[in-house]
């Protein structure tokens, strides 16, 4: 049985960061990296089953996912 794991990105990044655009924090760059990338390469085993709770921009979270 896999383990759940729920990352809520529900809303959008901080007013003062908005410059790169209205976007989740899930998906907002660090380090080269989205933030998603570096959960992912966290739970990339087999063991783990990844859920992203977004509402605002919920496409383009869908869209870096694929």
């Amino acid at each position: 049985m896999k383990i759940k794991v729920v990352i809520p990105s529900a809303k959008l990044i901080e007013s003062e960061l908005r410059y790169i655009g209205n976007i989740p924090p899930i998906i907002y760059p660090f380090n080269q990296k989205m933030v998603l990338d570096y959960l992912t390469d966290i739970y990339k085993t087999d063991k783990y089953q990844l859920t992203v709770v977004s509402y605002g921009a919920k496409d383009l979270v869908r869209k870096k996912l694929n």
